[in-house]
């Protein structure tokens, strides 16, 4: 809050340079961005009473976030319909997509998408990546033997348009599109699987 005003500031030297500024975050730093406009948005203006932060980027995560007066979308992948990997997974945080004025929020869940959106390491490097060990974490979601040839779906082009999406709903009044949520059962907790294991409905990359 501090360095948005200082940037937001008529003291600032880069006020001129500054068109909008945008909290984002991603799983834990999600969450984070998602308490932020949650306890402190309201609190935090300029001197003219206008939101320091333009809109939130809360991504991959599950905290509700309560209608605001800026945009919200988030991003969430396959890999966060599982309670039991993503702690934060909360079905109530999965609020209709909304384009009033006060709760203007979309909501993009990518099939097949793991919740660590790491390349896999390549063969035969002389020093493994940091993450190698990490392939059988919380992280990563489990799929049927044999079903996926790549378990890294990569989903970084969604997370960058959601950028462009939140700056033309700003700047232009143009609303982004709307896609189709991954189905859960009755059980809320976690997705509905087709035979290869990818979930129903949501936004499909081309590995997918």
């Amino acid at each position: 809050s501090q360095l948005g005003t200082l940037l937001k500031s008529e003291a600032s030297p880069l006020r001129t340079a500054t068109k909008r500024l945008y909290l984002t975050g991603y799983s834990f730093t999600g969450m984070c961005a998602a308490t932020f406009a949650n306890f402190y948005h309201n609190e935090t203006r300029t001197s003219g009473g206008r939101p320091v932060f333009d809109g939130y980027l809360p991504h991959c995560n599950e905290y509700y976030i309560q209608p605001l007066d800026v945009p919200v979308i988030r991003v969430n992948s396959q890999g966060d319909f599982n309670y039991f990997t993503n702690p934060s997974y909360n079905p109530f945080a999965r609020v209709p997509d909304s384009d009033d004025r006060w709760n203007r929020t979309r909501r993009y869940e990518v099939t097949g998408a793991q919740h660590a959106p790491l390349p896999a390491p390549e063969e035969g490097a002389a020093i493994p990546p940091f993450w190698k060990s990490r392939t059988d974490s919380g992280c990563y979601a489990k799929y049927p033997e044999g079903a996926r040839l790549n378990e890294m779906i990569f989903f970084r082009p969604v997370l960058e348009i959601a950028v462009a999406h939140l700056e033309a709903w700003i700047s232009q009044g143009v609303s982004p599109p709307h896609a189709p949520w991954i189905l859960t059962g009755k059980d809320t907790l976690h997705a509905e699987f087709d035979v290869h294991g990818n979930a129903i409905g949501g936004p499909r990359m081309p590995d997918i």
